[in-house]
């Protein structure tokens, strides 16, 4: 082996190296890991994310991407695929009958969910055939 060769192998092998880092990387985000090493309990976005749906106003209108940048700005340190995380548990939130769909996304358009109303008992408040929220009785 000359040096020649010896450069133009250790240029393929770095080249290679950072390829495997920075996919490691990429599977430490998605994982939910952070960069800056700080790391959240299970459950702790779920959390985060009924307390960002409460803020919104009992018949206001929102898609995963309106409250994934509401949570982004309240947490900046949030692990990176927020979006697709937030839309797992508005999924759960929605079987659970937490918050109710008012339009299903279909190509670009997102879906639209509105917070359920609770009555003073802890029963669900209804959804009209439009989306809005009706009031309790």
């Amino acid at each position: 082996m000359n040096r020649k060769d010896y450069e133009r192998l250790r240029r393929q092998i770095e080249e290679r190296a950072a390829t495997d880092l920075a996919a490691l990387d990429r599977v430490w985000e998605l994982s939910g890991g952070s960069q800056n090493g700080s790391t959240h309990r299970p459950g702790e976005l779920a959390d985060k994310v009924k307390k960002a749906i409460e803020q919104f106003g009992q018949n206001e209108i929102f898609t995963k991407r309106i409250l994934t940048l509401r949570l982004r700005e309240s947490e900046p340190s949030l692990p990176e695929p927020l979006q697709n995380l937030v839309g797992a548990v508005l999924k759960r939130l929605d079987d659970a009958g937490e918050i109710a769909q008012v339009r299903v996304g279909k190509g670009k358009r997102p879906t639209e969910y509105i917070r359920r109303s609770y009555g003073t008992d802890g029963t669900h408040g209804t959804i009209d055939d439009s989306g809005e929220a009706l009031p309790l009785a």
